[in-house]
């Protein structure tokens, strides 16, 4: 029972392994990262085919199985969990404040960031929209300056590629 217990957790850290690979991986194809995606690519074949080769060879098909399931799922809460602390690539955020839109682009500008100021009108009047590129690592830091100013401002972000030009904040390695 001991080795049938054993080799659960093996197909189960390596289809954690294989699935966390995947996760990272694709987000790298979705950054435009092709050396990194490649790179995963290839790690991410290995750990997979070792992991199904145990799942077929072995006898015990329920215990393997249910291990291969449960580290496909665990892999992919570890690979989201892993590129978000890594902070890779570019957020844009969108800011609408009602009435303190300059105050946050002056405070974000003296912070390092660059900001596009719109004057827009919204449900209830006048708001002003700010446009933000930031990294992603520095979003907690950009989140806490917009927080300090307007804590009702609201906030959205999206992932995005630099194409051409602008101001983007060159990450630091």
């Amino acid at each position: 029972m001991a080795d049938i217990i054993l080799s659960s957790l093996i197909i189960f850290l390596l289809r954690c392994t294989d699935i966390t690979f995947y996760t990272i991986r694709i987000l790298m194809v979705m950054r435009g990262q092709k050396l990194l995606a490649w790179f995963l690519g290839f790690c991410q074949s290995i750990v997979f085919i070792t992991a199904l080769q145990r799942v077929v060879s072995g006898a015990h098909t329920t215990w393997y199985l249910g291990a291969y399931a449960a580290g496909f799922a665990t892999g992919q809460v570890v690979g989201m969990s892993v590129e978000e602390r890594l902070g890779m690539g570019f957020l844009h955020m969108r800011i609408v404040s009602v009435c303190l839109g300059e105050e946050i682009a002056h405070q974000l500008r003296l912070a390092g960031f660059g900001v596009t100021e719109i004057f827009a009108k919204g449900r209830d009047g006048a708001v002003e929209l700010l446009h933000c590129n930031i990294l992603r690592r520095e979003k907690e830091r950009a989140e806490a300056i917009i927080a300090a100013i307007d804590p009702n401002a609201f906030i959205t972000a999206e992932n995005v590629r630099q194409l051409q030009s602008g101001f983007f904040k060159e990450p630091s390695m």
